[in-house]
């Protein structure tokens, strides 16, 4: 029994558990529907497009065009750019990475190591004197909150009430333990010199060993505070309850107030140290993947906030160059999010920027922008992220020139279906779909090939349709009705649906409110469960359909780039979310970088590649070897599997 029945296959067989047989007839009748409407649609977008700039980005012909002003040369890079030769293959090697808020902040390590554990002696000290003592008066304060509890109240502030009296406090408990052992191994780092300012280099074991640990010290340190501080947060939050009637609140109260004090304080050091680690470990990162891959051309960020300055220096103190691009700035939500898309190279790549544009989903292109210069979005207007690019000509492709575009999408929606996702880059990426250079558009999409980006009623169905539609839908829910009825005994659980207030971080410094999921949060064992899945391949309802359809194709890893959870320990964890889209290109191979050199296919059994790349972001480097011919040797030489290194 297969619940995956492919639409585009049959079987003249008597099997009784086959679809029906009208598929063929039904997939070529919406193929040409769907044709038909693209046409319409096509026409009125060309109608509603508004280009803001120079005349129009995509040209006839791959020619060289005369300077202008804007135009980005540097210095080693005045080559003649007249002499055209389109007998040499357009190749690229490319990384892209979502950077995780890499915000301005210091970046000294050990000086922010010693801030931190002053700030944690400190609190230890006055813990020392009371805390495990002041949570003995605690427990039973709580015991009577819980009968005083008898009175009527909402639903909802009779469950919230619930949850903070008969919440244990062993938790805060174990806290005061394990925040000393957590100093002595964070400590060790830095007495040991391992991880100073200038050691964080090495081989890829070291580097591995010493980033995994000593994140996972600081990740366990910020746990633990918070775990102090709880029972002082929910004295807060009682407080709404009972005011200030009881004998022992005003006690309790003033003791906490002390206590959270030394906790705040110890917190805002750990966090200021995690982010110092997290932005040299990105940084340090982009320096290694220039040194151990001689095939790399280009590294292109997003998520660079308002550390592009500080990024752009490191870079230059490395011999390389940080071309920040336009300043993407939201103006939706309580505070406005800067964010930029830099592209990062060596000083030797002889190498021309002549624009720099911006496709936004209601059809505006920003063409022949300047870097800083400010584009607004505002996703309350329905106006998200534009797909950011760089038109590049290079002296090893005899001039020819190429666009690189990035994508950084706002979440919505589950893994495999992702049509509010889709309608962000729809119209940026059908803008390439005419390019008669080659195009390679990478970076966050927070899709996959597979995810459905149509609904049902898009296609347009008539009532012969419809009724082969229930007729699958019937025979399908049958078939995974069955196979559930095996899995009886696995837990299988539900995947929630993200909306932007829970994912997508308007503000890289709220704390509270972070990008990445809890550990506790459950994942879902994939699992198809409507019939916008069930046809998403077999009738073009996925992304992958929809980019052919466009004359565009999809390279994206075989392993996840995006992890939903804060530890790397399971498989179903991971999401594929990262990737590009491509034109013009015939080589076409694409992994996860391998801190070692290379990239791999896909990452290793024991997640060796996810839990490093974890330790800086919640989304991994991916690597992409491209060509307009076949390279297939060069691509050998890159791409390895994990177990061959």
């Amino acid at each position: 029994m297969n619940p995956n029945f492919p639409l585009s296959s049959g079987d003249d067989g008597d099997d009784e558990r086959k679809p029906p047989k009208d598929h063929k007839k039904l997939k070529e009748a919406l193929k040409k529907r769907k044709q038909e409407k693209k046409k319409k649609e096509t026409s009125t977008k060309k109608r509603k497009k508004k280009v803001i700039g120079t005349k129009e980005p995509f040209r006839s012909s791959n020619k060289p065009k005369p300077s202008r002003k804007g135009e980005t040369s540097h210095p080693v890079q005045k080559e003649q750019t007249t002499t055209l030769q389109p007998e040499v293959p357009v190749n690229l090697g490319i990384i892209t990475w979502n950077v995780a808020h890499f915000g301005t902040g210091p970046i000294n390590l050990a000086t922010g190591w010693t801030d931190a554990a002053k700030a944690i002696t400190a609190l230890t000290e006055k813990l020392d004197k009371g805390y495990l003592e002041w949570l003995d008066l605690f427990d039973p304060w709580l015991e009577t909150v819980a009968k005083a509890a008898t009175f009527k109240l909402k639903t909802q502030s009779q469950n919230s009430l619930n949850g903070m009296v008969y919440r244990s406090t062993a938790l805060s408990r174990a806290a005061f333990n394990d925040l000393k052992s957590y100093c002595v191994v964070l400590d060790q780092f830095w007495r040991a010199e391992k991880l100073g300012d200038n050691n964080i280099d090495g081989s890829w074991e070291y580097l591995y060993g010493n980033a995994v640990a000593m994140t996972g010290s600081l990740r366990l340190m910020r746990a633990a505070l918070r775990r102090l501080r709880e029972p002082m947060n929910r004295i807060q939050r009682l407080k709404r309850f009972f005011g200030d009637r009881d004998k022992e609140l005003p006690k309790l109260k003033e003791i906490a107030w002390v206590y959270s004090y030394y906790i705040n304080e110890a917190w805002k050091a750990v966090v200021t140290l995690d982010k110092a680690v997290h932005r040299t470990l990105v940084m340090k990162n982009i320096v290694s993947m220039f040194e151990r891959n001689t095939w790399l051309d280009l590294v292109a960020l997003h998520e660079v906030n308002q550390g592009i300055d500080i990024l752009a220096k490191y870079m230059d103190l490395a011999g390389l160059v940080c071309i920040p691009g336009p300043h993407l700035k939201s103006v939706s939500g309580n505070k406005a999010q800067d964010e930029y898309y830099p592209i990062i190279f060596r000083k030797s790549l002889a190498m021309v920027i002549h624009h720099r544009f911006a496709f936004f989903n209601d059809g505006t292109r920003h063409w022949g922008l300047a870097d800083g210069q400010e584009v607004t979005w505002s996703k309350t207007e329905k106006v998200f992220r534009p797909v950011v690019g760089y038109e590049i000509q290079l002296k090893r492709w005899g001039w020819q020139r190429a666009m690189v575009g990035i994508v950084h999408t706002t979440p919505y929606g589950k893994e495999f279906s992702r049509k509010d996702v889709f309608a962000q880059v729809e119209l940026p990426l059908s803008a390439f779909s005419s390019s008669s250079i080659p195009v390679t558009v990478g970076g966050d999409y927070y899709l996959t090939a597979e995810a459905a980006v149509y609904a049902m009623k898009d296609l347009d169905l008539d009532k012969s349709d419809k009724i082969y539609v229930r007729e699958y839908w019937k025979w399908y829910s049958q078939q995974l009705s069955e196979l559930r009825k095996k899995r009886e005994k696995e837990e299988v659980l539900i995947e929630p649906e993200i909306k932007p207030s829970e994912e997508d971080n308007e503000d890289e410094d709220d704390e509270e409110n972070e990008r990445e999921a809890d550990d506790s949060e459950p994942v879902r064992d994939i699992e198809v469960v409507n019939k916008f899945d069930v046809f998403r391949n077999g009738l073009g309802l996925s992304f992958q359909s929809r980019m052919e359809e466009m004359g565009l194709s999809v390279a994206q890893p075989i392993t996840g780039t995006n992890w939903k959870t804060k530890e790397v320990v399971r498989w179903r964890a991971a999401q594929i979310a990262d990737f590009y889209v491509l034109k013009h290109f015939v080589t076409k191979a694409v992994g996860i970088v391998d801190p070692s050199g290379g990239a791999a296919w896909a990452d290793a059994e024991d997640l060796q590649l996810s839990q490093y790349w974890r330790t800086a972001s919640d989304h991994w480097p991916v690597a992409a070897y491209l060509s307009t011919a076949d390279e297939s040797g060069e691509v050998q030489k890159i791409f390895h599997l994990m177990r061959e290194r």
